[in-house]
């Protein structure tokens, strides 16, 4: 047998009451067997790439990675190769933007209860033209633990961070809010200079017994 495609008009089976809505299938068919690898679009308007429910307006599943390939003769320059875009219908303000959401879910749990355990986004920061972009971990995914502002200015603990790199932490712990480790055989230290020219280095000396 040969290899071929359809492309089926399916009827919603629990539809009730007036037009029987309807969801089109692309099909592969090799050697007398349908591809399990259904691409449907749900007469809600959901698309669905290797599933037959899709719950959202593009759906895909599979065992493999997504690719997404934008070609250029250029060889020196970023270029964006997906847009993500986030509209409102209101007057924008800072902390509005898109964002990419991170879920996990297992057999028990189910796609409908899967949990959120991140967002890595972009978010309004001053103007309609500066951002800053964010990172959320921690409980549902919900907290933001690192910022970096349309100033250049990274905060680990803060959402305002008012230098190249600020950092704020709330505890009655003795624990050291920053840690430097080396595992090889040199020095581990901060250097601080101005103009070029070294003012001063604190560190551990790891030819001196570590002092």
């Amino acid at each position: 047998g040969g290899s071929h495609a359809q492309i089926l008009v399916k009827s919603i089976e629990d539809a009730t009451g007036g037009d029987t809505p309807s969801s089109i299938i692309f099909q592969t068919i090799k050697d007398g067997v349908i591809s399990l690898s259904n691409n449907m679009i749900l007469y809600q308007g959901n698309v669905g790439i290797g599933i037959d429910d899709p719950i959202a307006p593009l759906d895909l599943v599979s065992t493999g990675s997504a690719k997404f390939t934008r070609t250029t003769a250029q060889t020196d320059t970023m270029d964006d190769g997906m847009e993500i875009l986030r509209s409102s219908s209101g007057d924008m303000a800072d902390g509005f933007g898109p964002a990419l959401r991170y879920t996990i879910t297992d057999a028990a749990l189910g796609v409908a209860n899967r949990k959120m355990i991140g967002n890595i986004g972009f978010v309004r920061d001053g103007a309609d033209n500066e951002g800053a972009f964010v990172v959320l971990a921690g409980t549902d995914g919900l907290e933001e633990f690192l910022r970096l502002d349309n100033e250049g200015n990274v905060g680990i603990g803060t959402v305002n961070p008012i230098v190249l790199l600020h950092t704020n932490m709330s505890s009655t712990s003795t624990t050291p809010g920053m840690r430097l480790e080396n595992i090889g055989t040199g020095d581990t230290a901060i250097q601080f200079l101005l103009t070029g020219a070294t003012n001063w280095v604190i560190g551990a000396d790891n030819s001196d017994g570590d002092s």
